[in-house]
């Protein structure tokens, strides 16, 4: 990056990095009808990520690890391979309860592997 940006940004700040650095778009959009309101109305560039396909490891048995238990580490990778993003990669998430569910879980994710 070339400039040191705050997690949270404004719009004006995407529009402008947008333009130039290698952004990763998501959106974590994460409600039953998460999937078709993406293909409905989603920022332009922006890919899906499913909070409960990709972001976690849902068992049958919920006793299991509980309602959205972290997928293993290979997985995670892959998810993030499948997306595209590298390290050098810039990743912008958002969701459609302004940044404090899947997007939340997402971000804390890339933290948690040194993103």
């Amino acid at each position: 990056m070339s400039q040191n940006l705050s997690p949270i940004l404004q719009a004006y700040e995407l529009l402008e990095l947008v333009q130039k650095e290698n952004i990763v778009l998501v959106d974590a959009t994460n409600d039953k009808n998460g999937k078709e309101n993406y293909q409905e109305r989603h920022l332009k560039g922006a890919l899906f990520v499913n909070l409960s396909t990709q972001l976690a490891d849902i068992k049958v048995d919920l006793s299991d690890g509980g309602r959205h238990p972290l997928p293993t580490i290979e997985k995670f990778c892959h998810t993030l391979i499948q997306l595209g993003i590298t390290e050098k990669s810039y990743v912008v998430i958002y969701d459609d309860n302004n940044g404090s569910n899947a997007a939340a879980r997402f971000w804390w994710m890339l933290k948690a592997v040194g993103h």
